[in-house]
């Protein structure tokens, strides 16, 4: 039965006209390019992360084990 399924799933993703695909590009699909960018000075970005993390674990640490 699960085979019967997925062989109908396949089949309709496969009828779909490639019209439907090219469809005008808005809203979300247009910055799709932007979120998977590297942002300018990864590695300053990143250090900066990781130090802001360790400080705020390290003083909510020392203000929570009393």
């Amino acid at each position: 039965m699960l085979v019967l399924l997925l062989t109908a799933f396949l089949a309709i993703i496969l009828e779909i006209d490639e019209d439907e695909l090219t469809e005008e590009e808005t809203g979300g699909k247009m910055i799709h390019g932007d979120v998977f960018r590297c942002p300018p000075y990864a590695n300053l970005f990143s250090a900066l992360m990781g130090a802001g993390a360790q400080i705020f674990f390290t003083i909510l640490l020392l203000l929570t084990s009393r």
